[in-house]
């Protein structure tokens, strides 16, 4: 199939990426417990050791009339006129020109809560009293209870208690006080105070965020979806709109209309965000966390950008000897710390790295596409004679001094020459992804020379399977367990119920692949056969078995083979039936949103193909790919499945999470899990690669200003 026309053009989108800050960059104590900017727009933390401002690079510490021993900062508040004012629990101070003056201490007991301000209204709460800043801060109003926080918009100003919401009113301004059991307030502990511009108050509670309108309405969590229940510390507002809550789940903003959840260990280094401060613009984020401040910013991008930044860093860290796999071992999320993974399956990984250049290299005849593809290529073929079984593929490599080598397990065999080690029992996984990368690069990139030697590997491989009951055997002589294709197995043993649509599409793939390179009507003949006596191509028009949600291995390797097959198969009867299966887990599985399913059903359908969710999704793709510890099961309002458990399936949400709130995974991994990651591993930059540059090939989306 030939590309067509572009149907969407990505222009630029804003991108976050965050950094996180301890004491090793210069914060007096890891525990955070304020934060604020002030008019210049400097960022300071309050500590539980004292206070500290941003440099640009580092934190610099400040201590109570530059000797005193520092104290735990326990509110910041920054006024119209640029005065910094600090509260170390009743003890206050001023802080100008990096130098803090003690104004006033309160007494034991009386600490400082809260400061706002609006226009010439400037109040302070403390322990039984309000003050009024007339000169100089006086006593205005005592408050029974413990008190909260504090609001002030025009005439409006409310206090939080324990106990009793207030509201000061009147000619002669007395307390009005709400209760709980006798308005429809919020019940939960009131956290955090904020208006807006127009006067509505936004309160956080420990319930979630509620929007009061100062008589008798507020809108609640539960008659929205787009407020957060989770416990909430602390409000920010930007200048366009947007709301930043800190919250026992990380940072959750809204943001035109829709919440965004910005969790630990990604994008904050604590899920119970203490405080937040969010820059003017809205462009930058800090978070107060027990464990440190993190540095959310934004900054546009655009999706080719990504896909050179995920190309350095996989040529950084995710090659070995042309194999492109993850990384595992990292520590203190440095990718250098860790090595290149040796996998089960480093045919299929380097076969998609492959398959990513060689769509590269069609669109753009940049050399170095096609210089990384044939390096990685080589390496491919390196798998298929390492094993000295003719067409026979090992699932990987390992030299001496590599991780495992020499330790004695049985799946793994030294060479005849000792050069090597080489993994046995490989699986459908590596043919997919072999025959991905052969077929792709012999018609998109390869010489004469290239496309011999291409044909060479595919007929041998191929014949492998014909001679073997389309199935691999072994080192020792028995077929593997997962690399089956033969009617025996797959249409008439009802253990291979699951396989049995999706290794009828498979093997398909292989024989058109190996005809297609080598005129060979071996391969026709026994394509014809599996189809005709075996009904492969009726059994690959409905591959897909639905099974919750709970396992996509199979998914990927059927929308790959799809791409294998759709490419050369010209005969319309026959493609007809391999579209019904296209369209059959297209249909199943779009709710994903997952970008290269979506985008090989548009490339081969000529449909709509949600091209919108998958850039969205492309565009959502943190551009650190560390497997970061994500605990999403703590949030509220996510709305679990219940079908896998009858597969014995552990906890799944009934829709995936934006990709930048989830772990890290590729496209055979589960989105539905809420929980994942330890923070060990990263993916390389493949998992965005390939769908990024399939698209682009296929001309399902462009970049704009690019032809």
């Amino acid at each position: 199939m030939e590309p067509v026309g572009s149907s969407y053009t990505s222009g630029s989108f804003v991108q976050r990426s965050r950094d996180f800050f301890t004491q090793k960059h210069g914060l007096p104590s890891n525990e955070v417990l304020c934060a604020a900017f002030d008019k210049t727009g400097r960022l300071w933390a309050g500590t539980s050791k004292g206070l500290a401002w941003f440099d640009g690079e580092k934190f610099l510490p400040v201590r109570p009339d530059g000797k005193s021993a520092p104290c735990a900062v326990t509110m910041l508040f920054c006024d119209a006129d640029g005065c910094l004012w600090v509260a170390c629990g009743p003890k206050l101070y001023t802080c100008v020109s990096n130098k803090m003056t003690l104004y006033q201490d309160y007494g034991e007991g009386c600490d400082v809560m809260d400061m706002a301000q609006h226009g010439d209204k400037f109040y302070m709460l403390v322990k039984g009293t309000l003050y009024r800043y007339e000169g100089g801060w006086q006593p205005y109003k005592n408050v029974e209870g413990r008190v909260r926080n504090l609001a002030v918009y025009e005439q409006l100003l409310y206090v939080s208690t324990d106990l009793v919401f207030y509201g000061l009113e009147g000619k002669r301004p007395r307390w009005k006080g709400m209760f709980p059991h006798l308005t429809h307030m919020p019940k939960a502990s009131i956290n955090a105070l904020r208006f807006d511009s127009w006067g509505h108050l936004w309160v956080g509670t420990d319930e979630g965020v509620y929007i009061y309108d100062n008589t008798d309405y507020w809108l609640s969590p539960a008659e929205t979806e787009n407020l957060p229940a989770e416990k909430i510390n602390g409000i920010a507002m930007d200048q366009k709109g947007a709301r930043y809550f800190a919250s026992d789940n990380g940072v959750i903003v809204l943001e035109k209309g829709a919440l965004k959840y910005l969790g630990a260990k990604r994008w904050v280094p604590d899920a119970d965000v203490t405080a937040v401060a969010v820059s003017g613009d809205g462009q930058t984020v800090w978070a107060a966390t027990r464990e440190g401040l993190s540095r959310i910013t934004t900054a546009q991008t655009t999706l080719k950008a990504k896909a050179d930044r995920f190309l350095r860093l996989t040529e950084q860290y995710h090659v070995r000897d042309g194999f492109v796999c993850g990384r595992h071992g990292i520590s203190d999320e440095d990718l250098s710390t860790g090595r290149v993974a040796i996998s089960d399956n480093d045919g299929l990984w380097t076969g998609l790295f492959v398959a990513a250049e060689a769509f590269r290299w069609a669109v753009t005849k940049d050399r170095k596409a096609l210089e990384n593809a044939r390096k990685s290529l080589e390496a491919m073929f390196w798998l298929t004679r390492v094993t000295e079984l003719p067409g026979f593929t090992a699932r990987a490599i390992r030299r001496p001094g590599e991780q495992g080598f020499g330790n004695g397990d049985k799946e793994w065999h030294l060479t005849s020459d000792q050069s090597c080690e080489w993994k046995c029992e490989t699986s459908s996984d590596e043919m997919v992804g072999h025959f991905l990368a052969f077929s792709l690069y012999y018609d998109l990139c390869a010489d004469a020379d290239e496309k011999e030697k291409i044909k060479t590997t595919v007929c041998a491989m191929v014949d492998h399977m014909i001679r073997n009951h389309y199935t691999l055997v072994d080192k020792d002589g028995l077929p593997t367990t997962w690399a089956v294709w033969a009617p025996e197995k797959l249409n008439h043993d009802e253990k291979w119920v699951w396989e049995k649509g999706v290794n009828s599409l498979e093997i398909l793939a292989f024989l058109k692949t190996a005809y297609h390179m080598s005129g060979d009507e071996t391969y026709a003949s026994e394509y014809k056969k599996l189809i005709q006596q075996h009904h492969y191509a009726l059994n690959a028009a409905r591959h897909k078995v639905k099974d919750a949600h709970s396992c996509h291995v199979d998914d990927n390797l059927g929308f790959l083979s799809s791409i294998i097959l759709l490419r050369l198969e010209n005969d319309e009867t026959i493609r007809a039936l391999i579209l019904m299966g296209l369209e059959h887990i297209w249909q199943y599985e779009k709710i994903e949103r997952t970008p290269m399913w979506n985008f090989i059903y548009g490339a081969f359908t000529g449909r709509y193909c949600d091209v919108e969710a998958a850039v969205q999704t492309l565009r959502e793709i943190p551009l650190s790919l560390i497997d970061y510890p994500i605990k999403n099961s703590t949030r509220k309002k996510l709305v679990y499945d219940t079908e896998q458990e009858q597969w014995g399936e552990p906890l799944q949400l009934l829709e995936p999470l934006p990709a930048d709130e989830r772990g890290v995974g590729r496209d055979d991994s589960n989105p539905f899990r809420p929980d994942s990651g330890r923070g060990t591993s990263a993916e390389d930059g493949s998992l965005f690669l390939i769908p990024y540059w399939f698209a682009r090939y296929y001309r399902l989306i462009g970049e704009a200003g690019e032809r």
